[in-house]
């Protein structure tokens, strides 16, 4: 799965995964409140958070396959994360996690 998102290979940080941002400017955002231009450590955490988010996303649809007892490929992973599940398949594993919680 590509994230379609291309990034300077001498700012990147194989070893973690994660663009490399200075120490220097880490919190510049944060401490500032006027609108700045953004610059090439702004655009390494905003990449960096947006990597941490479909992290998450990956996280959640493993978990979701797993609750519904389907198998856990990289294509149906891939798929719930691009929003290509089916919602007749959404409302059968919502339905199987009401269920459970109704039982216990």
């Amino acid at each position: 799965m590509s994230v379609k998102r291309s990034w300077d290979p001498a700012r990147w940080n194989s070893k973690i995964g994660r663009a490399i941002v200075s120490k220097l400017t880490a919190g510049r955002r944060s401490a500032s409140k006027q609108t700045l231009p953004p610059t090439p450590d702004d655009e390494a955490q905003d990449l960096n958070a947006y990597l941490d988010t479909l992290q998450a996303k990956v996280h959640e649809a493993r978990h979701q396959l797993l609750m519904g007892g389907k198998s856990i490929t990289a294509e149906a992973v891939g798929n719930i994360v691009q929003g290509k599940e089916s919602s007749a398949d959404s409302r059968i594993c919502c339905w199987k996690s009401s269920n459970t919680i109704m039982i216990r």
